[in-house]
């Protein structure tokens, strides 16, 4: 993991990046030489740390019904923005040059209504104006925060929403660049389709599974085994919950805790 120092900051802090600073180096290359989209949605992946210490620093001065997750939608249309406009051969850091742009992110009380929606339309998908895709990035951020919440409800404590909406706004991004105005179906729907792949992707692509719930789930399975072939028949849960020396409240708890930390179960 590759440490980020977060230079506005005094108090100097450091985060973690989801990927080495090689890999960096090489989503930046590809990103920059090579116009690859892929690598534009895995860089802001991960430099999201950037925009969630930003949104947290930001929050402890606002009113409590300003939520966190709601900063953290704004602050990436700040980064994607600083992404595309850095210059690698600046004397500059990119987590200083970022942090100032995820600060300056559009205001979130600027919303749009349904005629500035139709304008940024035509402007980025007729005339590819960047400045518009950052608006309609800021203006659907809510589908991402509404799927984050819903899919964090089937998730375990520690896999905190914020991260999710991290996740989810790549696949907004991605629909956004990818949805015809023109097809009859509404971008609503399209999006969060794409917004909860996204989640799920990055799910599937890290470790967010406690060690304890995969220790837990492999003691299950070893004793469901050797409870098989001593029986010759599926064990009951009573069977397997002595084997383990637990009472059944505590397999079923098991049980639950390790349904819920299956990325398949949010597929359903």
């Amino acid at each position: 993991m590759r440490a980020v120092t977060l230079g506005p900051d005094r108090r100097e802090k450091t985060l973690e990046t989801n990927v080495k600073a090689i890999e960096l180096r090489e989503l930046w290359r590809r990103y920059k030489s090579d116009g690859d989209p892929r690598a534009r949605e895995r860089l802001v992946v991960a430099y999201s740390p950037l925009v969630k210490y930003v949104a947290g620093r930001m929050a402890s001065g606002l009113p409590a019904h300003v939520e966190e997750a709601d900063l953290i939608s704004y602050g990436l249309g700040g980064l994607i923005s600083a992404i595309e406009r850095f210059d690698l051969t600046r004397e500059i850091k990119f987590e200083t040059y970022a942090i100032t742009r995820i600060r300056g992110a559009p205001d979130p009380q600027v919303l749009v209504d349904q005629s500035e929606l139709r304008e940024l339309w035509r402007r980025y998908k007729n005339d590819g104006d960047p400045r518009a895709r950052e608006r309609l990035v800021v203006a659907y951020s809510p589908l991402v925060k509404y799927v984050a919440g819903r899919t964090a409800a089937g998730l375990p404590p520690h896999v905190e929403e914020a991260d999710l909406v991290s996740y989810g706004l790549v696949g907004l991004i991605s629909a956004i660049e990818r949805f015809d105005p023109s097809r009859e179906i509404k971008f609503e729907t399209y999006a969060i389709t794409r917004i909860k792949g996204a989640i799920i992707d990055e799910l599937r692509s890290i470790d967010w599974v406690p060690r304890s719930v995969r220790a837990r789930a492999r003691e299950i399975e070893r004793a469901n085994t050797k409870l098989e072939h001593r029986l010759q028949r599926s064990p009951t849960d009573e069977e397997v919950a002595a084997e383990l020396n637990l009472t059944v409240s505590d397999f079923h708890e098991s049980l639950l805790t390790i349904s819920h930390s299956s990325v398949a179960a949010l597929d359903e």
